[in-house]
């Protein structure tokens, strides 16, 4: 499988393609134009759990769902999927329990329709749902921490550019995560995950806004500033989108 990168991409050009994302709430939901993204988040703490959430999932998810050991784990799996459910609702002008979700050919979650593309992720402390009207997008976040391994991971999936950059930073293990969350954005974004190699993915930079041709298709990655959120800014995250 080719995988390269578009190095010719201009950044203002790229960054304007894809002008608003948008942080929405209960209290502010604007309408979902072309060339916009909204993302939506969740903290685990400000949620009281209703094990009724569980009824909401579909075969696969209430299998996973019952594969986690602790209470906590389990419900935070459950709350997670039910807020996707929750959020696309909104736009789809249904009740939760009418939002149908399928799989795609490597397992990504999609709706039954072209209307809406959307991306989840979720950490200890949060879930995030990113949804675009228009093109197919990622989202990945990671909260701000002690990771052991993360030279080993680095060595192992990074690439020569991203190791230099890395290794010129300040503070290498939040760094680490920065460059991680794009790599795993972008294969979200793309939809086969971990069936492309994800050794041989090559990021021009592991900062700012950056178009990759990916498996013959273009992206646009980018870091999104989570200082934005209704939230202190413990973690990172980044997003990718089709162009």
């Amino acid at each position: 499988m080719h995988l390269d990168i578009d190095e010719a991409g201009d950044t203002e050009d790229i960054e304007s393609s894809r002008s608003q994302i948008v942080w929405c709430s209960e209290a502010l939901m604007p309408r979902l134009s072309i060339n916009a993204i909204h993302i939506w988040m969740q903290e685990f703490a400000q949620v009281q759990f209703c094990p009724s959430w569980f009824n909401f999932l579909d075969h696969d998810e209430k299998a996973r769902a019952k594969e986690y050991v602790t209470p906590e784990l389990y419900e935070r799996y459950v709350i997670a999927h039910f807020f996707v459910r929750k959020v696309l609702a909104r736009y789809l002008n249904c009740s939760p329990e009418h939002v149908f979700l399928y799989r795609g050919r490597y397992g990504k979650p999609m709706l039954g329709n072209d209307q809406l593309s959307f991306s989840i992720s979720h950490t200890d402390k949060r879930v995030l749902v990113a949804v675009s009207a228009d093109s197919s997008i990622g989202i990945d976040a990671e909260e701000i921490g002690d990771i052991p391994e993360w030279e080993l991971i680095a060595r192992r999936w990074f690439s020569r550019e991203e190791l230099e950059w890395l290794f010129a930073q300040p503070d290498i293990p939040e760094a680490f995560l920065h460059c991680w969350v794009r790599r795993e954005a972008l294969l979200k974004a793309h939809g086969a995950g971990f069936e492309l190699p994800f050794e041989r993915i090559r990021m021009p930079t592991c900062s700012g806004c950056a178009q990759v041709l990916l498996a013959q298709e273009h992206f646009v990655i980018k870091n999104v500033n989570v200082h934005c959120a209704p939230a202190v800014a413990q973690w990172v995250c980044a997003l990718a989108y089709r162009l």
